[in-house]
């Protein structure tokens, strides 16, 4: 019989039709039978057939490349298909994790684009780009251009196109470079947007931080950073070659920003004084990584108060944003600033991943799940689930359930449920889809508790050291995975933000990327807003009180 040979990306993939020798047999259906090597990748022999798409290069982090399992011969799954599939498994797999040990068959979901471009990002326009980067046309024979030259292991002579950063030399290519790479650094997650040199968005993805495997916060992999040196440089490896993998022959830089435990460990920098008081960078100034393509960490402000609250404040400056104005950035570690004419006050609330979707049936943006729960009924709840409750809660599932909980009473003030739960296992729970296996127990409701009263008491202390009432605040605007889909009544009914004139956004963080990224006063306008801050430190006995009162559920 004949060979299928399938072409991808100028490599030839060879899939024989038949039984040869050390070679296993994989139906799919809808496409027929292909051949594959024994203990090879699944996910190399779909990409090459055109069937499946690995946005993140193979490392199982995106959860884009599923397939549906109806005759099992695959390896074990790996523990990153354990974070992305949970309950998933082992009826789906992710074929970039799994190799073919014997006959298997599979069906392959309907795929949506790898790389996308998500609705809920917004980018700004500007007339004028003023990149942070120049590409210049290294002409031979002509005059030399004067700048200072950065050499890393990927740059060496004889390349026609050079990338500038100031007056540094930090790459070139053979390739005229034609976009960046932006990263929103999440704890729980990674947003890319590349853009082209035009300023024009061109995809996107979101995927699980790999450094989830180091800790689900970020004082747990600060801790073990600064423990052991070996693990730090395993972490900047790790994170850093993510950036690479994502970008393309095209990508001029990659421009990353994120919370500053997250920054110092991509930049391989010590994280000793972020994880012990009083918790403060040693540098505040961005940092240049020289790979290929080069990365560069936006500065941070801080404290734990990273480059995405300073991408936040360049995004709410140029909207214009009357002062005084609070921004919540909710997430992991939550991150707080109160902008005023004179200053800006800064602060940073441990919230835990609980609010990102990591309780009991829980699961993250990148994957999917339940995003909005309504609540009805009278003696035992009636639930309106919204999303796909096989995957679980993601962040706004849980918080608009509690929400729904609360103020229709099945549960009180102070969190205890009061009627229509069940009790399985031994635990109190509430079932929300039976079918599905998705129910929401006491202990999953304290972890949102100790979240939400983080929060609360961060922006409270802040309130208070600036002197100014909730009433005084212009605006809050609330940012952050968890609570894109929600709306207003459910944050504030929640006490996530202290003033009901609240404007809920999507993330802003690529938005201030992109000013950043093309527009020369707003790089100004950063290295000001830094200039401006006044930290606060969230510690002591002080926020541990503000705490506690903040435990019980409702506003303020």
């Amino acid at each position: 019989m004949d060979s299928i040979i399938s072409r991808v990306n100028k490599t030839r993939l060879y899939l024989e039709v038949g039984m040869d020798q050390g070679k296993v047999r994989v139906t799919v259906e809808g496409y027929g039978d292909i051949y594959v090597e024994k203990g090879s990748l699944l996910g190399r022999a779909l990409e090459g057939l055109g069937l499946v798409s690995l946005p993140c290069r193979g490392q199982g982090l995106c959860g884009l490349c599923r397939v549906e399992v109806l005759s099992d011969g695959l390896s074990s799954p790996t523990e990153r298909e354990r974070i992305v599939l949970g309950r998933e498994l082992p009826r789906v797999r992710l074929a970039c994790q799994a190799r073919v040990t014997g006959y298997t068959r599979i069906r392959v979901p309907e795929q949506k684009p790898g790389v996308r471009l998500e609705k809920k990002f917004m980018l700004p326009r500007l007339r004028r780009l003023y990149p942070i980067i120049e590409i210049l046309d290294l002409k031979p024979g002509e005059k030399p251009v004067d700048v200072d030259l950065i050499v890393s292991s990927g740059l060496h002579e004889g390349r026609r196109y050079a990338v500038t950063y100031g007056k540094q030399m930090i790459n070139s290519t053979d390739k005229r470079p034609d976009n960046m790479l932006l990263v929103d650094m999440g704890t729980t997650t990674l947003t890319m947007i590349k853009v082209g040199l035009d300023g024009k968005a061109r995809s996107s993805l979101v995927m699980l931080n790999p450094l989830y495997k180091y800790g689900l916060d970020i004082v747990s992999r600060g801790e073990k950073a600064s423990e052991d040196q070996r693990v730090a440089l395993e972490m900047k490896r790790t994170i850093i070659e993510t950036f690479l993998r994502i970008a393309d022959q095209g990508t001029a830089l990659v421009l990353a920003a994120g919370n500053t435990i997250n920054t110092y460990l991509a930049a391989g920098l010590p994280v000793e004084s972020l994880v012990e008081y009083p918790y403060q960078p040693p540098v505040r100034g961005s940092i240049l990584v020289p790979v290929n393509p080069p990365v560069i960490l936006a500065p941070t402000i801080a404290g734990q108060v990273g480059g995405d609250m300073l991408m936040n404040l360049l995004a709410t400056q140029h909207m214009r944003v009357k002062k005084p104005y609070m921004v919540i950035d909710i997430g992991t570690n939550a991150e707080i600033a109160l902008v005023t004419e004179d200053e800006v006050l800064v602060s940073s609330a441990p919230a835990g991943p609980a609010i990102e979707g990591y309780v009991g049936r829980g699961s993250w943006g990148g994957r999917g799940g339940v995003y909005m729960v309504e609540v009805g009924g009278t003696d035992k709840p009636v639930f309106r689930v919204h999303g796909d409750p096989r995957r679980g809660f993601m962040g706004s599932g849980i918080l608009s359930l509690v929400y729904g909980l609360y103020v229709n009473g099945f549960i009180d003030r102070s969190g205890r449920f009061v009627r229509g739960y069940e009790i399985i296992g031994g635990v109190k729970a509430f079932v929300i889809d039976r079918m599905n296996n998705l129910y929401f127990t006491q202990k999953d409701l304290r972890e949102v508790q100790k979240a939400l009263a983080a929060i609360k008491a961060g922006w409270k202390i802040v309130l208070e050291e600036s002197g100014l009432s909730p009433n005084e605040l212009s605006r809050v605007i609330i940012t952050g995975r968890p609570v894109q889909s929600l709306g207003r009544d459910i944050v504030s009914g929640l006490g996530l933000s202290p003033a009901r004139r609240t404007k809920i956004m999507a993330n802003l963080v690529p938005y201030g990327l992109h000013l950043y990224a093309f527009s020369a006063r707003y790089r100004g306008l950063a290295r000001r807003l830094i200039g401006m801050t006044r930290h606060i430190v969230l510690a002591g006995s002080r926020y541990a009180d503000k705490w506690v009162s903040s435990l019980r559920l409702g506003p303020g």
